[in-house]
């Protein structure tokens, strides 16, 4: 493997090995990139460095005024780093980089050793007349690098997106390649397709293509597409007949689709989403925030006031996710309600409905009687006594409605009266739930057993 350095023009003495660049590195991090020949050299600019005047054939990124560029670079030839020296004549791709030194060296261009001598194919080919497009570089470094992506996502490099692809979403895989001669040229592609069983990977499917090449062709992308059907670590694997290989790895987790109303400012660098959009008084409210990976998310709950009721600080792990909860009080405030999330300077808001509980929820909603009688409905498990501002003489088995009709738990408490004060109509029995003294119900004597067994209770005086 071919070990690059970056040298700074004799203000270090030492110099640092660093891994090779693709291609697209290489045009990123070039402040400038020319095509010319060098016409003068400097070597006694510094002890390490020598300076060379190249005359500009074409400027190929960030063109400079002056059809003449000073760019230093090492005097002394070295395998392990790459550089070289130049000499009058050469003409070569130059990739200049900015060293901010001092003095003589301030803001002075410096020589990458990326940079090579033109090659003649390059010529032949008129390499320098296209203008190839900054995403599809190619020349210089190790060569083109494969993107991978979901759902027309322009490219998910990024360690964080390529944690978070979705079940049953489309992805797909690009790859550029080139041919920079006069002759054709066939290359076959192999791409696998591989997923974790928790100690390897093993292959899921095998898509191969076989590309024959035209004589100077600068670059053609090739794609393959593949649909995850299960959660889990995958590698898609790019091998080629010249013995090139690269591979991408990424992990897929279940699609989240909700239906719950989303604001999503720009730049914010999460998503934040609650499981519902409308609970009542005392609910637990589940929140998911999906970020980067190890953030810090301060979290706060706002009642509709915009007073702050909840706030607390919550990490992501290693995926960016976040899974927390919160309980609404029983003395909620209604209305909407806004869950926080800031990351940093950004936040994001989510909001969502708070509503009365208007009749006690049994742990399970099924039946505990087949009909509810005269006067009564069922309503979550329970034959519930309806309101009425008439008097009714009725005296059957249900009990049904009688004179001087007493108001219903909720609207007795909405009064003030505290829970274990509530009172219940002739015939009803008071009970409540074994965990929530709080929401109290009138119920008929033959449904309490049944009540009974999920978990709700009477108070020891009504027994």
């Amino acid at each position: 493997m071919t070990i690059f350095t970056i040298g700074i023009l004799g203000l270090v003495g030492t110099a640092f090995a660093i891994p090779p660049f693709s291609s697209q590195e290489v045009f990123d991090f070039s402040d400038t990139i020319v095509v010319g020949k060098v016409i003068l050299i400097n070597s006694t600019f510094s002890p390490t460095h020598n300076l060379y005047h190249i005359q500009v054939e074409k400027f190929l990124k960030n063109p400079h005024d002056s059809d003449v560029v000073l760019a230093a670079g090492q005097n002394i030839t070295s395998s392990r780093s790459g550089t070289q020296i130049f000499h009058v004549g050469d003409r070569a791709l130059f990739f200049l980089t900015a060293v901010f030194g001092y003095g003589q060296y301030h803001n002075m261009l410096s020589i990458h050793p990326t940079t090579k001598l033109v090659e003649s194919d390059w010529d032949k080919c008129n390499i320098f007349e296209n203008n190839i497009p900054s995403d599809h570089w190619m020349l210089g470094g190790t060569g083109s690098l494969p993107k991978i992506s979901q759902d027309e996502t322009l490219d998910i490099n990024a360690f964080q997106d390529r944690n978070n692809f979705k079940v049953g979403k489309t992805v797909t895989v690009s790859y550029d390649i080139s041919n920079i001669s006069d002759r054709p040229k066939e290359i076959d592609l192999d791409g696998i397709l591989s997923r974790s069983n928790g100690a390897e990977f093993e292959a899921m499917s095998t898509m191969s293509q076989h590309v024959v090449l035209e004589p100077c062709t600068v670059y053609k992308t090739i794609e393959w597409r593949f649909t995850p059907g299960m959660t889990g670590s995958y590698l898609f694997e790019i091998n080629n007949n010249s013995g090139t290989s690269y591979g991408l790895g990424f992990a897929v987790k279940e699609s989240v689709e909700s239906p719950l109303a989303q604001l999503k400012p720009s730049g914010v660098m999460g998503h934040v989403q609650t499981s519902s959009t409308s609970y009542v008084v005392g609910d637990e409210v589940f929140v998911r925030i999906d970020t980067k990976p190890n953030s810090d998310v301060v979290v706060d709950v706002l009642n509709p006031s915009d007073k702050i009721t909840e706030h607390f600080v919550a990490i992501s792990d290693e995926y960016g996710q976040i899974n927390t909860s919160f309980l609404l009080p029983h003395d909620a405030m209604q209305g909407t309600w806004k869950v926080k999330a800031t990351y940093g300077s950004d936040f994001e808001t989510l909001e969502f409905d708070v509503k009365e509980r208007l009749v006690p929820e049994p742990e399970q909603s099924r039946q505990v009687s087949e009909n509810c009688g005269p006067g009564t409905t069922l309503q979550d498990g329970i034959c519930v006594v309806d309101e009425t501002k008439e008097n009714h003489v009725d005296s059957d088995r249900w009990g049904g409605l009688v004179p001087w009709m007493i108001e219903s738990p909720l609207k007795q408490i909405k009064k003030g009266i505290e829970p274990w004060e509530v009172k219940c109509n002739d015939g009803l029995i008071r009970i409540f739930k074994s965990w929530d003294l709080h929401t109290p119900a009138c119920v008929f004597p033959d449904s309490i057993p049944k009540l009974n067994e999920r978990g709700w209770q009477t108070l020891e005086d009504e027994k």
